[in-house]
């Protein structure tokens, strides 16, 4: 069985937020900076460190497609033809991910940030675990 985790306070729960909502607009920087300055408190650090862990993800994700995208804008290039439809059709669904991948992040962090609020011990799926242990909980 589990031990009970503990009731955050007020202070606690705004931290935890501040990191989920901040990473909207900082990426991993903020949930980093909160969860250096409050990894006292399992309830903010576990907080913290799934919003970092997501944003690592993306940001992992994002250097893929970038990567891939120039991969394939310098194979065309080296044709001397400009680009070509399927190119293009790739620009166009690397934009469309890219998009669509905001989204969710938005999402993600709204959905946490509420949960966050309310002191609820919210889990993201994907990263959840490795807060966890990272937490020490």
């Amino acid at each position: 069985m589990t031990p009970a985790l503990p009731q955050p306070t007020q202070d606690e729960r705004t931290m935890a937020l501040l990191a989920h909502l901040l990473q909207i607009f900082t990426g991993f920087l903020a949930p980093l900076v909160i969860y250096f300055l409050r990894r006292q408190s399992p309830f903010v650090a576990f907080h913290s460190l799934q919003a970092l862990f997501w944003q690592l993800i993306l940001a992992a994700a994002y250097l893929v497609g970038t990567v891939l995208i120039l991969v394939t804008l310098a194979a065309d290039h080296g044709t001397g033809k400009g680009p070509s439809g399927g190119t293009i059709a790739i620009l166009v669904v690397y934009w469309l991910a890219m998009f669509c991948t905001s989204l969710v992040n938005l999402g993600v962090a709204v959905y946490f940030t509420v949960k966050a609020s309310k002191g609820e011990w919210a889990e993201n799926p994907l990263v959840a675990r490795w807060a966890r242990q990272a937490a020490g909980l």
